[in-house]
């Protein structure tokens, strides 16, 4: 009947609403779950990625330490997969056929996913030595997701080698106060490009043959205050002339012929603009203290006092090892004049692209180099000490290849 007819009618029109309903309600679960994933996945991708970036910035910050990639095994929370046993991280070499070691680190309790596997390779050890290719590889907490950051790097020593002599200008040396020049190691004192004149009272030692073992500081300070040394040169004191010995190479004529560019590569292993960009200090008011690190002056300066390369301060009449210091070599680069006025000790090289003027008492434990000449009436004593200016007794220069950072 009709009423029939009706009921049959609401029944199928409230079946359809209630299926259509349920689609939507699945439709929409479905859409739900969907986007859970992405947002999960987003999660997890972003996770590795910050993980993988975090290793390429902790390796960073691990080769810019002193002894750079030879001291990757004492860098702080740095752990590595030793496979060959030998107690240093492994870095491939497709010369050798070295294997690289995968590298991880502590993660701290907040860090979003899991410690990155880090890898190093030269890009070519024979032409090109100090390029390295840093592969870091970051996964989610749930190792679900994985990224790589792959980026060239420079590692460079600052220096090349340790200068040969104590003292090296290009220009003449000349002064008319005291200073004793040493250098208990290599035997030879200044090296110039023009003329040595002792005016005042400076000598030059070298090792008498006798060396302080075992040393109770660092060996060429130890030779020095024990004296182990020989006189060789001096100012003719009261009008007489100087007396200039081996340990003297003066008036070198391809010495002087260099153009400044050409002497500061003789000693540095970058240019002078890469050099400043590395310097952790630009003011002379930071050089008492300083420890591990370069300082680049532009222009003109004057030093009042102060210990730079030494981790503790000390008085008149001793050196880093008599209060227990530990020596930590500085470069100090002077793109002009210097003025040393008060009293100065430095531990490591110090570079004048200038004129030196000493007025105060300065002793310097390393290496001096300057394309000037050397005056003044002040104490200027210097000993050469290997320790103090070898390449690896810096902390490297690290920048990197521009355009090979990448995330694929």
């Amino acid at each position: 009947n009709h009423n029939k007819q009706k009921g049959a009618v609401t029944l199928i029109i409230a079946l359809l609403l209630l299926i259509g309903i349920s689609l939507l309600t699945l439709f929409t679960t479905k859409v739900v779950m969907t986007d859970q994933k992405v947002t999960a996945n987003i999660v997890r991708e972003k996770q590795a990625f910050e993980s993988a970036e975090a290793g390429r910035q902790f390796i960073i910050g691990c080769v810019g330490r002193v002894g750079g990639l030879d001291s990757l095994a004492t860098c702080p929370d740095l752990t590595f997969i030793d496979t060959d046993l030998d107690g240093v991280v492994d870095i491939a070499d497709a010369v050798t056929g070295n294997v690289a070691d995968v590298i991880n680190f502590t993660v701290p309790a907040d860090f979003q996913g899991n410690s990155p596997a880090i890898t190093l390779a030269f890009v070519d050890s024979v032409g090109d030595p100090y390029k390295i290719s840093v592969q870091s590889i970051g996964s989610s907490d749930d190792n679900t997701a994985s990224r790589a950051v792959i980026e060239d790097r420079y590692v460079v020593p600052p220096v090349g080698g340790p200068p040969s002599h104590a003292l090296i200008s290009k220009g003449s040396v000349a002064g008319t106060g005291t200073g004793d020049i040493i250098n208990t190691e290599t035997n030879a004192t200044i090296w110039s490009g023009g003329v040595v004149a002792f005016a005042g009272n400076g000598q030059t030692f070298i090792s008498d043959g006798v060396h302080e073992t075992p040393p109770t500081k660092p060996q060429c300070l130890a030779d020095k205050d024990a004296g182990n040394t020989q006189l060789i040169s001096e100012g003719g004191q009261g009008g007489g002339p100087d007396t200039i010995g081996i340990d003297i190479l003066d008036s070198d004529p391809y010495m002087a012929a260099v153009t400044d560019d050409e002497f500061f590569d003789n000693f540095f292993n970058a240019a002078p603009a890469t050099i400043q960009n590395a310097a952790s200090y630009d003011d002379v008011a930071d050089l008492d203290g300083m420890a591990s690190s370069i300082m680049w002056l532009e222009g003109d300066a004057t030093i009042n006092g102060g210990i730079a390369g030494c981790s503790l301060p000390y008085g008149n009449n001793q050196d880093c090892a008599d209060v227990g210091g530990t020596v930590e070599p500085v470069i100090i680069v002077v793109n002009g004049d210097l003025n040393f006025v008060g009293n100065v000790d430095i531990y490591g090289i110090l570079y004048i692209t200038g004129d030196l003027h000493v007025a105060g008492t300065t002793n310097v434990y390393g290496s001096t180099i300057l394309e000037g000449v050397t005056s003044g009436a002040g104490t200027f004593n210097l000993t050469y000490c290997s320790a103090f200016n070898a390449p690896g007794g810096f902390n490297p220069i690290t920048y990197p290849v521009p355009n090979t950072w990448r995330d694929w």
